[in-house]
């Protein structure tokens, strides 16, 4: 049976050394599934490492930017069906891309496509967007690399604010909390985003490829490391929620449409 997905790729003549690149899974709102995130870095990847490139703008086809993990995919071990290591891979690439990410985001970010979207460079969204990391709504604790991630890029207030509550948020408020950098009008999301990711790949590249490169030295540093305590608590914590009754419980709600009846276990 064919994947009902596609990676696109495509490099912008008029906006110069300017690559776009696009989730087009339509028929699960463009959710990821593992061969998926495995395709879509090694797109990105490639273009952020072309001898010319100077800016890869992230985004997926209508009508979302990207509504999550397929849990279809998953299962109950530590690897989650290889999700986790495919996602965390794609998340690692985008922030050492040589060069800046722009995410292009129109319609729902919400799970892992809120998480792309705090780890790239830069975000523009359309006034329709919105953005949420869920696991709270469902029973589920993201990996602790990821809220590592997630703190370092937002900080530990708007971390709080989304991984807390499970709010899923407007864009006006995704611009407050730090996840984008511009809120534009629905018809001007796309060219504005190229059109900022061109002027960002007229820059000097060395300048730019440099400054990249000395922030991530800095985030690194930021980084709970993996062999803390606390670290490793946290990563059997985020464990027991995949194997726990609250997370079939969460699921199954959501698919059923009705409010969780959560036990704590």
């Amino acid at each position: 049976m064919s994947a009902d997905w596609e990676v696109h790729v495509d490099r912008i003549a008029t906006h110069g050394r300017v690559s776009v690149v696009t989730i087009a899974r339509e028929s699960r709102r463009n959710a990821l599934c593992v061969e998926l995130c495995r395709e879509l870095e090694v797109r990105l990847r490639t273009e952020a490492m072309r001898e010319d490139a100077g800016a890869v703008v992230v985004t997926g086809a209508p009508p979302a930017f990207c509504a999550g993990a397929d849990f279809g995919d998953f299962d109950a071990g530590p690897g989650r069906g290889g999700f986790v290591q495919a996602f965390n891979t794609l998340l690692d690439t985008i922030a050492r891309a040589p060069v800046p990410v722009v995410a292009l985001v129109e319609g729902p970010a919400l799970g892992a496509g809120c998480q792309i979207v705090a780890q790239c460079d830069l975000g523009v969204a359309s006034e329709t967007a919105t953005f949420g990391i869920t696991a709270a709504r469902i029973g589920l604790q993201i990996d602790m690399v990821n809220v590592n991630r997630l703190v370092c890029e937002v900080g530990p207030g708007a971390a709080r604010r989304l991984l807390l509550t499970g709010d899923v948020v407007d864009a006006s408020e995704a611009h407050r909390l730090g996840l984008v950098d511009r809120v534009v009008p629905p018809d001007d999301a796309r060219a504005s985003a190229l059109e900022w990711a061109a002027e960002i790949a007229g820059r000097a590249p060395l300048s730019v490829r440099g400054h990249k490169a000395a922030i991530r030295a800095v985030v690194d540093g930021w980084w709970l490391p993996e062999d803390a305590g606390t670290y490793r608590s946290a990563v059997e914590a985020s464990l027991r929620t995949f194997l726990s009754a609250d997370l079939r419980e969460g699921l199954a709600a959501f698919s059923e449409r009705r409010p969780p009846d959560f036990r704590g276990h």
